[in-house]
């Protein structure tokens, strides 16, 4: 502990502690306090005490002294009646508290034997419901639809004969896997990008690559700064299609993602004229 005077540490045989507002550490040398009063403090009890200077001088001062003997009066009618109104309240809680765990006790439930009892229990017996099945939960523990656990490709397999139904089923590109290359001239053809596809892929002559020009609807090609070009290539070739080191300089490349019929649906449209004649149901794709 260091000393309010010198801030140098004070060793216990030769300090004194300030008995007045601040309780600080001095030497005793610093306070200029002899032996023959250190004496005097230890004999005197709590009569007799030492006070530092600036405490000496604030116990001293009559404004203080008299604020403190108003704030003596203030406590001494206000506390214990502040005190008594806490108990009243805690013992008051500790009353409540006592009825509801007594409450809690007399019902227990099958599960949780402290749980609070549901305030609605005869509501499915008076209204005739039933209560609805758990919802199955996924790996991360969100709610999981009934709709998104049947597979979607799914068709029904009953043989009826009210009404004609069309096959939507058909064969897909699974085969396929399809590139999105651009940054072209303009005025490039698709013959021209086949023909590098070919070249930069090494394909055979019997295994030609699909190649289709992406031209924004109503835009002329010359108007453009360049051009696009959605590629369609064999499966195998995916890795080596997406390696920089395949294509051109300048030329960019991707996975193709059509977003424009990534979760579109096909309509059928099937008409009675069309039942009674035979005729074959309109399909129609996604726009």
């Amino acid at each position: 502990m260091a000393c309010r005077s010198c801030k140098k540490t004070v060793a216990v045989s030769d300090r004194i502690v300030c008995q007045g507002f601040c309780g600080a550490t001095f030497h005793v040398i610093c306070a200029k306090v002899d032996d023959p009063v250190r004496e005097a403090l230890g004999i005197g009890g709590n009569n007799i005490f030492w006070m530092c200077d600036p405490c000496a001088d604030l116990f001293l001062n009559d404004h203080f002294r008299a604020l403190v003997n108003v704030f003596d009066e203030k406590c001494s009618s206000f506390m214990p009646k502040a005190i008594q109104s806490m108990k009243e309240d805690i013992n008051k809680l500790h009353t409540a508290l006592t009825a509801l765990t007594a409450k809690v006790d007399a019902k227990p439930n099958a599960n949780t034997p402290y749980a609070t009892p549901s305030p609605w229990p005869n509501v499915a017996r008076s209204t005739g419901l039933q209560s609805t099945p758990k919802r199955r939960r996924g790996n991360s523990g969100n709610p999981v639809s009934p709709i998104s656990l049947r597979n979607a490709n799914s068709y029904g397999t009953k043989a009826v004969h009210t009404i004609r139904t069309v096959n939507l089923s058909r064969k897909l590109d699974e085969d396929i896997v399809w590139i999105y290359l651009s940054a072209f001239h303009p005025s490039t053809t698709e013959n021209e990008i086949a023909s590098l596809v070919t070249e930069c892929l090494g394909l055979d002559a019997g295994e030609p690559p699909k190649v289709i020009k992406l031209v924004p609807m109503g835009k002329d090609p010359a108007t453009l700064n360049f051009v696009s070009f959605k590629i369609g290539v064999k499966l195998r070739l995916k890795e080596k299609a997406l390696c920089c080191e395949t294509w051109p300089e300048n030329v960019r490349f991707r996975l193709f993602e059509d977003n424009r019929t990534k979760n579109a649906a096909r309509i059928v449209r099937i008409s009675s004229k069309e039942i009674s004649s035979g005729m074959q149901p309109t399909i129609s794709e996604p726009v």
